[in-house]
Order: structure tokens, then sequence, then C-alpha cells
């Protein structure tokens, strides 16, 4: 198991849910699991959720999201629908979005999983889809800070690459729109000047 933390960038979603350590058992007022933000349907129906499980994976931090109709599992880096009463993570999901951006790991011995998760999957002929921000688990300020570091030092990194991708589009869209004449140098194909 990774004892340092792991980040993983995907595109962006937004909201969720989690059960908090404190000694409330992670229930908020109303009912709902302390922490819980952004929406869950199945059908187009929301879902409750009741808390975030969290279990050592065979690739990380295995998060799971019970609901009255089944249990959200993100292992892996897939997610996976299971039965309310099994260990088991369940079937994976066939899903048209997967979005996920999330630090996950152990500080001092505690698991944490913090980040956003989005999908539009189907499960047994339905339609499970949902936009959520996951806070499981508790992080000290250090490591809070370290995680916030790492997501400028990331958002840098991938403004390089959009910059980079964007001069790839305009040279090549340089050489197909005057027919190749801008060939590349030493290209043998190229038209005689």
């Amino acid at each position: 198991m990774r004892t340092c933390p792991l980040i993983v960038l995907a595109l962006a979603a937004s909201a969720a849910a989690c059960k908090s350590d404190d000694p409330g058992g992670g229930k908020a007022a109303g009912g709902a699991a302390a922490g819980i933000k952004g929406a869950a349907t199945l059908d187009g129906k929301a879902l409750t959720i009741g808390g975030c499980e969290m279990k050592d994976g065979f690739d990380g931090v295995e998060v799971r999201l019970p609901t009255p109709e089944g249990v959200i599992v993100l292992a892996d880096d897939e997610l996976h629908w299971g039965k309310l009463d099994s260990p088991l993570k369940g079937p994976e999901l066939s899903c048209t979005r997967l979005e996920k951006e999330y630090m996950s790991g152990k500080e001092s011995g505690q698991m944490f999983w913090h980040g956003t998760l989005g999908f539009d999957c189907r499960v047994a002929g339905r339609a499970l889809a949902g936009d959520l921000t996951l806070e499981c688990g508790t992080l000290s300020p250090e490591m809070r800070a370290r995680l916030e570091q790492q997501k400028q030092e990331m958002a840098g990194e991938l403004d390089k690459m959009k910059d980079t991708a964007k001069d790839l589009a305009q040279g090549l869209e340089a050489i197909v729109g005057d027919g190749g004449a801008a060939a590349v140098p030493g290209d043998a194909g190229a038209p005689a000047p």
C-alpha cells in the first residue's frame, strides 16, 4: 500500500458525500451524512448517499458510497455497483463519463480520499449518474497544504500541455491549409521552391 499521497487528475466534476470521523457517526441534521454535496441519481431519481466507507484496495484506497439501492464503489480507478450486504465491489459499470480528480492515501495510519467524481453509467439496464465531491477521512493542515500545492503544480503542467497542443494544431493547420507548401524541412515529398 502506498503511504504517500496520490493525485490523479481528470476532467473535473463537482459535489459529494462522506461520513466524517466525528462522534455523531457522520450524520448531520436531517439524517444526511455529514459533508454530502452534489447529487447522484438512479433512473433520474435522487439517491441518498449514507456515508463514505474506505478500505485498502488493490491499487490504493477503495471508496464505498452506500445508497438505499446499492453501493457505488470506486476501486482501482473503476466504478462498480455492489450489493448492500456484500463486501465485494460488484461488477464494473459501463460508463460514458467517468471523471475524477482526487488525492488519496494514508496519513498517520488513517485513510483519506478527497476529490471529485463525476459519472454517467449503466447498471443492470438502469442509468446511474452523479457529480460528487468526496472528503472521506481527515487531512492534517500540512497534508491539505500539500494537496493545494500539488493541485497548483498540476494545473500549471496542464496549461503547458494545452499551449503545446495549440501550437501543434496551428502548425498542422499551416501545413494542411496551404496544400502542403509549408512542408517540414527535409521532407522529400515537399514541392520544390
